[in-house]
């Protein structure tokens, strides 16, 4: 008896390897998704690290300067009922273009309250244009130091942000 082709022979095939190549097309998508998500996830980790360095920065610059700078010309003007505000000058904490990309805006704000003028509230805000940001607030005591290089003693409250 002659052997005659089956008018179907690979039908069974054609669908195994179609919902094989489906499957395998879903698990790719669903990787490169993943891969995305994560990468995102590191960009924005990184810019907020950066953020928050730059923040310190400008909170270490100011304690820097208070030591040399008398607390009352600083221009002080009234705020909320009861405290008083003033602005430090925003050092260049620009880096390199092959560093960092993203631009920041930087801010170094000063409250007080007006019965206790050596007490200090200093505010340091570094802003991504990504969104990413920090804000660090160090309360600090200024007070005449004397004799000494430095004019003015700068001590931070514990607990604000560093205990040193």
């Amino acid at each position: 008896m002659p052997l005659t082709p089956r008018l179907q022979s690979g039908a069974a095939t054609l669908a195994i390897t179609l919902l094989l190549l489906i499957a395998t097309s879903i698990m790719s998508f669903a990787l490169a998704r993943n891969g995305l998500l994560e990468q995102r996830i590191l960009h924005n980790e990184l810019w907020g690290t950066e953020a928050f360095h730059r923040a310190e920065a400008l909170l270490e610059q100011a304690m820097h300067e208070l030591q040399y700078q008398d607390p009352a010309t600083l221009g002080w003007q009234a705020g909320e009922p009861g405290w008083e505000v003033a602005s430090l000058a925003v050092p260049d904490l620009s880096l390199p273009e092959a560093v960092s990309a993203e631009g920041y805006s930087l801010a170094l704000d000063l409250r007080r309250r007006a019965a206790y003028p050596e007490w200090l509230e200093v505010m340091a805000r570094a802003q991504g244009s990504s969104g990413s940001g920090a804000r660090l607030r160090q309360y600090v005591r200024v007070e005449a130091n004397g004799a000494g290089p430095a004019p003015w003693r700068v001590t931070r409250l514990p607990g604000s942000w560093r205990d040193f």
